[in-house]
């Protein structure tokens, strides 16, 4: 899983942050962060988002909702139609707040990243 935080100066990141709180929760989730050459949540090319090649992509609400949907989400962020999660539409809308700090409702929001992540439906909806 890779997770997307949205665009910046008309620039597209999709970040991951290695060890950091969004890889904990995919853990905690039962998931496993992809993998990629890199420390850090950074830029990630194209190129590293195909060859990391994530089932599942979590999208943050702002990068996911600036682009208006998910067909747009796959077709316009670089390299994510390459991946398994862009070629099956596993696109995951998640609030960043909720997914990249630990706080009072860390636990309700590890159970909602379950049920987002192990459905076999395309984008969750908050």
């Amino acid at each position: 899983m890779i997770i997307h935080f949205g665009l910046r100066n008309n620039n597209y990141f999709v970040m991951s942050g290695r060890n950091g709180v969004g890889d904990k929760m995919i853990r905690m989730a039962g998931g496993t962060p992809a993998t990629y050459d890199g420390k850090g949540a950074r830029e990630m090319s194209a190129e590293a988002v195909a060859l990391a090649n994530p089932d599942v992509i979590i999208a943050t609400d702002y990068g996911y909702d600036k682009m208006g949907s998910m067909d747009k989400f796959i077709s316009g962020v670089p390299g994510v139609a390459l991946t398994n999660a862009g070629k099956n539409g596993r696109i995951v809308r998640f609030e960043e707040h909720d997914l990249v700090y630990f706080g009072p409702r860390t636990g309700d929001n590890v159970i909602k990243l379950i049920h987002d992540i192990h459905s076999t439906a395309g984008v969750a909806k908050q």
